[in-house]
Order: C-alpha cells, then structure tokens, then sequence
C-alpha cells in the first residue's frame, strides 16, 4: 500500500516509480557506488509536546534504544517555551526574533524556503511526517482558504494535535482517526515499508505525536496504570512567591493534589508514545535499516506541575524551558553517555544536516550548532511573547550554566521586572534577588548579563549564543 497518496497519484504504479517522481532530485539513481566510503544516513526525529524532563520513566522502550544506545543531553532547552514558536525554531534552526513565529499564532510567518527540510530534499532525501507540524490557528487552511500542506515534505500525515476522532491532512485528504497516537504509529510504521521501496535512497521521517499536551486522554487500557511515586520539588511546595513578577504573584497556587493528577495524566498519554518508538524500532529493525539510521528525540518544551505555583509552560522557569533530548546512532553517537553542555531545539537543523553530510546553504542562516560537534556554548538566549488571553508577560533571559537573568517587558516595551537566581546555590529558583517585586535590590553581577541580553536579543547566526 501507498502509505501517503499524494494528490494526483494513480493506480497501478510501482512504489518505486512514486517515490522516484515525487523527489525534488528528479530523478533515480541506482545503488550507490562502491567507491563512496558510507552512505548517509537515514534520519528520525520524534517530537512530543509538552514533555518535561523526567517522564522518561514510564517509557522503557524509548530509554533502551535513546539512553543505554545514544547519548543523553541533560541540559537542553526549548529557546521559546511555546509549541509553535518551538516547533519553528526546529525546523529553521533560528531563534524566534529571527525566523518571525513569536506565538502560536504566528505559524504562517514561518518562511518555508528556510527550513532544513528544503536542503535535504535538495540532496536526495525522501521526507515524510507523520504527527503535529505547526499550529495553524485557522485550521488546515491560509488565509486565502487553501489548504496548508507541510512545506518539503514528499509524504505527510500532519494534524493539528488531539487524541480522539482528530482529523489528519494526509496526503491532502482529510481524514479522521481513532486515537491519534495509535495511527501515528501505524503510519510511521508504514512509511519505512514504503521507503525500502527505493531503498538505495537516504529518508527522513519526523513522528510528532501530541502526547502529553493538554487535555489529557490516556488510551483506555492505560488509564488506570500505575505511574511513578512522586516526590514534589522544593518549587512545587514554594510559599512566598512576593519576589517573583506579578502573574506568579496574582496567579491561584495550583493545589499539590491537581498537580499531581496532571502528572499522572501525561504520564499514561505517554506510555502510548513509549509503544509508538517500539514499534517504529521494531520496523527498522526487521527491515535492517536500524543501524544506518540518526535518531532524535526531543520534546517542544517543558511543562509545570505546580512550581512556583504554576501548570503549564511559557514561563522561563526551569520546568518550562528544560526538555529531554537524546539521539542515538550506531557507530557514531556513544550509548549510555550523557552529555552537559548547554544545547538547544535551535542545535536541531545543524546536527541533521551535519549527520547527513550536507553543508548548510547559505539561505538557512542557522544560529545553532551540531551537536555532534565539540562545541560548548557559555550562553543561551530564551525569550518569550505574550498572548492577551494567556495572561503571561513577554520576558527575555539570558541562562549560563551558573546563573539566570529575566526580564519582563510591558506594551510599550519597558522593562517591568527582572528575576535574578544563582543557580548554583538556588536550582530550584526560589530566591530572586532583585529582592520582593523584582524591583529593589542591588545585584551587581547581573548587570554584565543584562547588557549582554540586549545584545542578544538581536542576534542572528554566528553572532547568535
């Protein structure tokens, strides 16, 4: 079967024949020569949305083939805490102020000619995805009622996130599915089958299920499973909030009873994510591509169960900005090694073209870098915009490894507040000294950061941290 029909494909042609008129390099070539060293590789990334770090317990298959096989990344960042600017930034490789998605309803500011996809169609890769792409606040059409197809893909399942009856574009038809992380599942499984259809051709394959964002459905047999004992953090049990910006200090304190339920939630969404990657393992491993395969797994960003108050992302807060991200490649990507350098969603564009032996065009202007390099960053920039109906200020922060500044901006772009935190002495962020309000207080220290944050706040590529 054709796992992905695209507009206009007819009957009675060969798989081989659709994937070979489908590819932007326009033409098949045979099996590569001998003389070429290795063939690059295939290339998986799994997305989830709104996984924080330490859920990973409850998946056992995702652990064994990214944690003891790959490398695991355990300061990693979502450089705009929001699924779709997120989402935007992973595939143009840029912060937010560059490639122009500030919110969630910015997806159509993304511009498509700058997306890594794009080079490696370029250079013979088959593309597909199956899951959430971006957040189209008008649905699967533009603003001229066209239908929206994700850009530099051959083959596409995309929805915009839901568990049950959620529709899917796939192929430019609409069509409803049960739970949708069960038919990620089986369409992901079924584009490996389709690619060994021109197997002397390199693939890449994004699987993007919407677990565990909000609202939570767990697949009914995993609605009363067990979940880990949990053992909230000094942040979630923080009870003066009076030094921190006015929408922690307004907010309702989330109860530890409702966190606690929201987590075990996410958890039993993502159990069913955990099935997905066996699955898709247990495909590449029958069809001998596992080894010849670069896997990434990331989450768009973090998500609060009840720190400093709060449920959910879009803060600067560790828990919103903090993501699991880890990759796995037989041969090249040392297993069970964890990595601390500072990374980011950002780093993503430039580590799949670097895996893939592709240097980066010109038109991509990317401010990551590969993390299959050895570079280490000493900054990051994080930044955020805020929404009228979500409540939240734009900030700006700027993160070392020892230490984070934030500032809150109002309408006419004046700073408003400012959190300060070492975060060596205070992980949990509970101190913020600038003092009560984020306005008094003297913090010498911070100041070579705020100056350095304006700079940044105006980066693009190799100027960028």
């Amino acid at each position: 079967m054709t796992l992905f029909a695209k507009p206009g494909m007819g009957r009675g042609v060969s798989p081989l024949a659709v994937l070979c008129a489908v590819l932007v390099a326009g033409a098949c070539t045979g099996a590569r020569t001998t003389h070429e060293p290795e063939p690059p590789p295939n290339i998986l990334l799994f997305i989830t949305d709104d996984q924080r770090v330490g859920t990973l317990r409850v998946m056992p298959a995702t652990r064994s083939w990214f944690e003891q096989r790959g490398t695991s990344f355990t300061q990693a960042f979502a450089t705009t805490p929001q699924c779709c600017p997120s989402r935007a930034s992973i595939f143009s490789g840029q912060y937010a102020h560059n490639n122009g998605v500030l919110t969630n309803n910015d997806a159509l500011e993304l511009d498509s000619s700058s997306l890594f996809t794009r080079s490696l169609q370029a250079e013979g890769y088959t593309t597909a995805i199956v899951g959430k792409y971006l957040n189209y606040p008008g649905g699967f059409t533009n603003r001229a009622n066209v239908s929206i197809d994700p850009p530099h893909f051959d083959y596409w399942a995309s929805f915009l996130g839901g568990y049950d009856d959620s529709l899917f574009n796939v192929g430019g038809r609409l069509r409803a599915a049960d739970y949708s992380t069960t038919f990620i599942e089986q369409r992901a499984a079924d584009a490996l089958r389709s690619f060994e259809a021109a197997d002397s051709r390199p693939w890449f394959l994004m699987v993007a299920p919407f677990a565990p964002h909000p609202h939570y459905e767990p697949q009914p047999k995993y609605e009363d499973a067990p979940v880990p004992k949990w053992s909230p953090s000094p942040a979630t049990r923080e009870r003066d909030r009076a030094d921190k910006p006015p929408f922690v200090r307004r907010g309702t304190r989330l109860p530890l009873s409702r966190a606690q339920k929201i987590r075990g939630e996410q958890l039993r969404t993502l159990m069913s994510v955990d099935d997905l990657v066996e699955r898709v393992a247990r495909s590449l491993g029958k069809l001998g591509e596992k080894r010849r395969t670069f896997a990434l797994f990331v989450s768009d960003n973090g998500f609060s169960w009840g720190e400093h108050g709060l449920v959910g992302k879009g803060t600067a807060y560790t828990e919103s900005i903090r993501i699991p991200l880890l990759m796995s490649w037989s041969g090249h990507v040392r297993g069970g090694a964890v990595d601390d350098r500072m990374v980011a969603n950002i780093d993503l564009p430039a580590t799949i073209l670097d895996a893939a032996g592709i240097e980066p065009p010109e038109y991509l202007n990317m401010d990551g870098f590969s993390l299959l390099s050895d570079r280490r960053r000493q900054r990051l920039l994080l930044e955020h915009w805020g929404l009228e109906d979500n409540g939240l200020s734009s900030w700006a922060s700027i993160r070392t490894e020892r230490a984070q500044l934030v500032e809150y901006y109002g309408e006419d772009g004046n700073i408003e507040a400012r959190e300060y935190y070492d975060l060596a002495a205070d992980p949990w962020q509970l101190t913020n000294l600038f003092g009560h309000h984020g306005r008094a207080g003297d913090v010498p220290e911070a100041e070579a950061l705020a100056e350095q944050l304006a700079k940044d706040r105006r980066c693009a590529g190799e100027s960028c941290p």
